[in-house]
């Protein structure tokens, strides 16, 4: 018995030996893992630290975002309602005054068609004209003539007597030339201008009423003072003051019978007056 009891115990103790190894071993790979796992653990807490400051730097941003948009918002409306309502009344006012002045304007100019214009007036300085041929008045008696005594005898003396003059021969007479009549009419075609009211654009027509053709013509406006002619078409012109005076182009001067000639031009100006007078070849326009 005592023999057996010492195997057991000897098979004990060399098992406790060869395990003592592999005991020593493992502690010795928990020790070297510890470490490890340690710097693992930090770096995993320091993630966590990022990201939580990452987070709260975000909310700080939008927070400040959301400050700066709300200050924004208060800059770009300063105004309370009753200021905004009053500013639209204004606008709606001054608006209406507008429109109601520009309307009354148009109500004050002159529509277009024909314009019965007197006689211009005359200024010599600008287009002297030669005197027409005086008539004697009605009812005055002719001026004698002075003859000499030749004419005398053969007057006094008897016809068919020897001391009578003979008859002079009938000389052929021409034929009678055809005459013009011309006649000239005003007339504004057209407002211009912003709304028709700077100004306007005016029109005469010259009719050629005789038998014959009338090789020229001038034409005579008179225009309140102030205005001039910017431009005429169909015509030339010159200004002197109030007067100007029109004349046909080259080349287009003659008015055959029963014809007629247009031309037309501009007179700038606000609300401008139509010519106080018209005239052609001395004749008021009709």
């Amino acid at each position: 018995m005592g023999y057996v009891a010492e195997l057991q115990q000897f098979d004990e103790s060399m098992t406790v030996e060869e395990a003592a190894p592999g005991k020593a071993t493992v502690e010795a790979a928990s020790e070297e893992a510890a470490p490890q796992e340690a710097v693992a653990q930090e770096a995993v807490a320091q993630e966590a630290v990022a990201g939580e400051v990452a987070a709260g730097e975000a909310r700080e941003r939008v927070a400040n975002g959301e400050a700066a948009g709300a200050v924004r918002v208060h800059e770009k409306l300063p105004w309370t309602r009753t200021e905004i309502a009053l500013a639209v009344v204004f606008v709606v006012v001054a608006a209406t005054v507008v429109v109601g002045g520009a309307y009354a304007l148009m109500a004050q100019r002159r529509p277009a068609g024909e314009v019965a214009l007197p006689l211009p007036m005359v200024v010599p300085s600008l287009s002297p004209q030669a005197s027409p041929a005086e008539t004697p008045p009605a009812g005055a008696s002719p001026t004698p003539v002075a003859e000499g005594p030749g004419e005398s005898r053969r007057r006094a003396a008897p016809g068919g007597g020897p001391g009578s003059a003979s008859p002079a021969p009938e000389s052929a007479t021409s034929a009678p030339v055809a005459a013009a009549d011309l006649r000239a009419s005003y007339a504004r075609a057209a407002n211009t201008g912003l709304l028709g009211l700077g100004g306007y654009r005016g029109e005469v027509t010259i009719r050629n009423e005789g038998a014959g053709a009338a090789p020229g013509w001038e034409v005579t406006l008179s225009l309140p003072a102030g205005l001039e002619v910017s431009g005429a078409w169909g015509a030339e012109f010159a200004q002197d003051g109030a007067l100007v005076i029109f004349t046909p182009e080259d080349g287009a001067g003659a008015v055959a019978s029963g014809g007629s000639v247009v031309f037309t031009f501009d007179v700038p100006g606000l609300l401008a007056g139509e010519p106080t007078g018209c005239a052609i070849n001395g004749r008021a326009c009709a």
